[in-house]
């Protein structure tokens, strides 16, 4: 807060430039855009602010009572991102429902507050800057070890300490099913949210080629099959659920004309045709046109520095430092066949196979136009009771955990990256300087173009 005293946000959006920040995984997150001139001038306010400025009393209460309204309200409203949510807390980061998060606001002082604050700063902790767009090498290494030195006051955090986000393995415990489910707190809603989530393992570039593959396959096909012929819902969707290296497949589907467990039926139903008839009847030539255009969309060459910058900040925040991951998967994207990905969808997918790991996250409509939320009932695809998840926090704390990064924080220079708008450019990162605050950035010792219209950051 102490940030926007000293550098009005009015000024920064005269001078070209935004921020933002927000509370992430591993603490706080800062980001700053815009010309580049000045662009280290409000990464330092901002940083220094959170090292050292007080939040008065005053400000305090106001910024309770925004966060306490933000809370009274959530959950109202479509029943989806709740369900997102929920999932959310079970199996894929760290989150809390709304009554916890509520409960916590109730008994914040400014006392407590003010004694966790001085706790942070002086405990340990770490940094990682990156840094994208119009600057030289030299002046990112410059500008970084400025930044860096506003956090002298925090003991730098050993690497053996460095956050590593693991996410809880369905495949290591029991078959399931499992069912987590919630009425909504709306009580005008009348629209129902089902998300079936099919565990795929621990992330690999071989099984991501073949989840791209089988989204770009599926999306469609059940958009046309739920959304349009059956019209269970208006909002319909496949996607991939991934979060500390494991990745799912997610089926979404939103409505108020059938309960969650003939959703769940129809989804059901959708998968047991896809593996019985859609998959075994793919021609080799509807293979290759779908492996062409994935690997075209993969390899695309990013538009804008938001876009690239995000794909590079992936791999430095995961610790998985692969940078040439489009290249990598396109790949194996190439080595798949039609028997290999069915083979693939089976494990996955298919009731009978001893792999699949389901978890169906459902929100039940408080004003329901079928009727008051049935039991959990069966999976409809295997017959077996769902295992009922009561409580998501001691189910995620009971949870094996899929194993972390392998490789810690340190210092690397990113190889050239091609797909930059300047080929000359090249992507350089550093990790974990001497001082125990990890840095990272990107620039061209070059020089730079000041005729590029995107942003810096």
């Amino acid at each position: 807060d102490g940030g926007k005293e000293k550098w009005p946000v009015g000024l920064t959006a005269v001078a070209g430039l935004s921020f933002s920040l927000s509370h992430v995984t591993e603490g706080i997150a800062v980001s700053v855009s815009g010309y580049s001139h000045k662009l280290f001038d409000l990464l330092s306010v901002l940083v220094e602010a959170i090292a050292n400025e007080e939040l008065s009393k005053g400000r305090f209460v106001m910024f309770r009572e925004i966060i306490g309204r933000s809370l009274a309200n959530a959950g109202l409203g479509e029943p989806l991102p709740l369900a997102r949510n929920l999932h959310d807390i079970a199996i894929s980061s760290f989150k809390w429902e709304i009554t916890e998060y509520r409960r916590a606001l109730a008994s914040l002082t400014y006392d407590s507050f003010a004694a966790f604050v001085t706790s942070v700063r002086t405990s340990s902790a770490a940094a990682t800057l990156y840094v994208h767009g119009n600057f030289t090498a030299s002046r990112a290494r410059t500008e970084s070890a400025r930044i860096a030195s506003l956090l002298d006051n925090f003991v730098p955090l050993p690497r053996s300490c460095f956050p590593a986000f693991r996410s809880p393995l369905l495949a290591a415990g029991p078959a399931g099913p499992w069912v987590l489910e919630r009425l909504s707190p709306d009580p005008v809603n009348i629209q129902s949210a089902v998300m079936n989530v099919y565990e795929v393992g621990v992330q690999s570039q071989e099984a991501n080629a073949f989840v791209d593959l089988l989204v770009q396959l599926l999306d469609e096909r059940f958009f046309t099959k739920l959304r349009t012929e059956q019209q269970l819902g208006y909002t319909v969707s496949v996607g991939v659920s991934g979060a500390g290296r494991v990745s799912r497949l997610r089926f979404s589907v939103q409505g108020s004309a059938a309960s969650a467990p003939e959703v769940d039926a129809a989804i059901e139903a959708f998968l047991a045709d896809f593996l019985g008839n859609v998959l075994p009847n793919l021609t080799q030539d509807e293979l290759e046109t779908n492996l062409a255009s994935l690997a075209a969309l993969t390899l695309k060459k990013k538009t804008s520095l938001v876009a690239a910058g995000a794909r590079v900040w992936g791999e430095l925040s995961s610790l998985e430092y692969l940078f040439d991951r489009p290249h990598v998967e396109v790949a194996h994207l190439a080595a798949i066949t039609r028997s290999s990905l069915l083979a693939f969808a089976t494990k996955v997918l298919d009731p009978a196979s001893p792999l699949r790991r389901k978890l169906s996250v459902r929100v039940h409509a408080a004003a329901s136009s079928v009727g008051p939320p049935p039991p959990p009932g069966v999976d409809p695809a295997t017959g077996k009771p769902y295992i009922v998840i009561d409580d998501p926090l001691a189910f995620r704390a009971a949870a094996t955990l899929a194993p972390a990064s392998d490789k810690l924080p340190t210092w690397f220079i990113v190889p050239h990256v091609t797909e930059l708008d300047h080929p000359d450019d090249a992507w350089n990162a550093m990790l974990a300087s001497e001082n125990g605050h990890a840095s990272a950035y990107s620039g061209s010792d070059s020089g730079s173009d000041s005729g590029s219209s995107d942003d810096d950051s």
